[in-house]
């Protein structure tokens, strides 16, 4: 990222829920959906599903449609969403997970599509509303967006995803000292939040705030997962460039 280039806030995300539990592998079941949500805008922490085993019990379309979106095989994936929305179209989780599938591949609409269906069954669905904000900043429907977030902190206010989401829409219809606020908020609950940081060093820098800047950048390196790796080469060449400053 160099002094002449636009900065952009940390991408919008969304998250996957496990599928319910079964006796092929003897896991702890999915938290409610109030209770357990991750975000940049951004995606919530789901428990890792281990690979189909021949000798267990065979694994359910859902298991099997999580297996293989975690696998990088979309097109399989896919396969088994569509397998378990035709037997049963009100699925929240099969809905959330396949809009998952479609943020991946940028598709926004359709991801947006996927998690509107998700709060219409299931209005409590906080990661479906985190999420929904992230495909609807996306989209440039900013209004929108940060109404999505701010339901998702109404059912959870202890949601720092929903938080960085709500700041990216304020920021981007220019209401930047409340989007402050939001992200402040979001490090409240969770002072690792890697996407709260970087959008947060974002708005020092602009601001001219040397200084705390760096401090929210060397913070994001420190805290980055799978979701933002794409950002810390980009992240510690600003660094650099700040400190020569």
């Amino acid at each position: 990222m160099s002094r002449t280039e636009a900065a952009h806030p940390a991408p919008a995300v969304a998250r996957t829920e496990p599928p319910p539990v079964t006796a092929a592998h003897n896991a702890a079941g999915p938290s409610p959906p109030s209770a357990h949500v991750a975000a940049s805008p951004v995606r919530a922490r789901a428990r890792p599903v281990p690979a189909p085993s021949p000798v267990n019990t065979p694994p359910d379309e859902l298991t099997l449609a999580l297996y293989y979106q975690r696998a990088g095989d979309v097109e399989q994936a896919l396969v088994h969403y569509k397998t378990v929305l035709q037997r049963d179209e009100l699925n929240a989780n099969a809905h959330n997970n396949l809009g998952n599938l479609y943020m991946g591949k940028a598709l926004y609409e359709e991801a947006a599509r996927e998690f509107h269906r998700v709060v219409a069954i299931e209005p409590r669905y906080v990661t479906a509303h985190v999420n929904l904000a992230a495909a609807l900043y996306q989209l440039k429907r900013y209004d929108e967006s940060a109404a999505e977030a701010r339901a998702a902190i109404r059912l959870d206010r202890r949601s720092a995803d929903a938080y960085v989401n709500l700041a990216l829409a304020q920021a981007a219809a220019g209401q930047t000292p409340d989007a402050r606020s939001s992200l402040m908020r979001a490090l409240e609950i969770d002072r690792h939040h890697a996407a709260a940081h970087y959008n947060l060093a974002l708005q020092c820098e602009k601001a001219g705030e040397i200084a705390p800047a760096l401090d929210h950048y060397r913070a994001f390196l420190q805290y980055v997962g799978p979701e933002q790796a794409g950002y810390a080469a980009a992240v510690r060449s600003r660094v650099q460039a700040l400190e020569r400053r």
